[in-house]
């Protein structure tokens, strides 16, 4: 059943307070939790008969009552933000020269724009059926190289490699914690295509449209500008090692991953405890502290 228009913008605000993040006009509609079927000026009516009740707004930002200093928090971290960002571009081009690399998100904190000086910046890659234990140990050997890689007490700016899936495993509701999983919900709709194949761009808005079901609004599907990495080297390599040696290399590569992790005794978890790591020919998952749960239960006291 569909909230009513208040409840819906009550609800969106609570999500995003305790990440102390106001929104603006545009983002609070996008972002609505589970709204009625109806136009923006509807919206905005009900929006504006909620000044000063359960709504404030300062400096074109919208909050909860008693919040305006989060505006102030969310204009400090922007400096911090872009700088991350730059950081991620990089990255990002780097990563998409890497064989079977097809799309490169930015996400968590840097892409909701929330993150702190000291943070880290968190990618989701996109890696071609069949390759993802070849395409991570180049993508970790590539960041690696150019000191762009966490690890250790290196954690500032750096870019943390701990999410891949298949190009044929792009549907994320079997990670799903309890329902509603209402951080996965907004992870997802707050996807920074960084760059590759409009295609997988595409694909993924399509294979997770039951996000829509709770973010009518959210998914943008137009194509991205963003660069597609493509060169001759990377196609002479992915034909090279497309098939029979290329499975042998996946293989080589899968065994060397799965002894060093075992090695240092991590990372624990799988589906069935949480959905926090998974490790698998389809999806690697390294989310030893998965807040989900936390987050989830603090939203719904706020709302229900």
């Amino acid at each position: 059943m569909r909230l009513s228009w208040e409840k819906s913008i009550i609800a969106t605000l609570n999500f995003f307070d305790l990440f102390d993040q106001p929104l603006t006009q545009e983002e609070l509609f996008r972002f609505l939790y589970n709204p009625p079927a109806g136009v923006q000026a509807e919206f905005l009516s009900v929006l504006d008969s909620g000044m000063g009740k359960w709504c404030e707004t300062f400096c074109g930002y919208y909050f909860l009552p008693g919040r305006k200093e989060i505006v102030e928090a969310r204009r400090r971290r922007t400096v911090d933000n872009d700088k991350k960002l730059k950081i991620a571009r990089r990255g990002a081009r780097l990563v998409g020269w890497v064989p079977f690399v097809r799309a490169v998100f930015l996400c968590n904190t840097t892409a909701w724009q929330t993150a702190n000086p000291d943070s880290d910046i968190d990618f989701f890659i996109v890696i071609r059926h069949g390759r993802i234990w070849l395409a991570r140990a180049l993508v970790t050997l590539t960041l690696s190289l150019f000191g762009l890689r966490r690890h250790g007490r290196k954690v500032e700016n750096r870019i943390c490699l701990s999410f891949y899936i298949t190009d044929e495993n792009l549907n994320l509701r079997p990670v799903s914690t309890s329902a509603p999983d209402i951080y996965l919900v907004y992870w997802l709709s707050q996807l920074l295509f960084l760059g590759g194949e409009n295609a997988i761009l595409a694909s993924l808005y399509g294979a997770n449209r039951w996000v829509q079901e709770l973010l009518p609004n959210a998914f943008n599907f137009l194509a991205s500008d963003e660069a597609t990495y493509k060169s001759r080297t990377k196609r002479f390599l992915e034909k090279m090692w497309g098939a029979g040696y290329g499975d042998l290399l996946e293989s080589q590569a899968r065994s060397a991953q799965l002894t060093r992790m075992k090695m240092f005794k991590g990372p624990k978890g799988a589906v069935g405890d949480g959905c926090r790591v998974v490790i698998s020919d389809k999806m690697l998952k390294f989310h030893e502290q998965d807040r989900r749960e936390e987050i989830r239960e603090k939203w719904l006291k706020r709302v229900v």
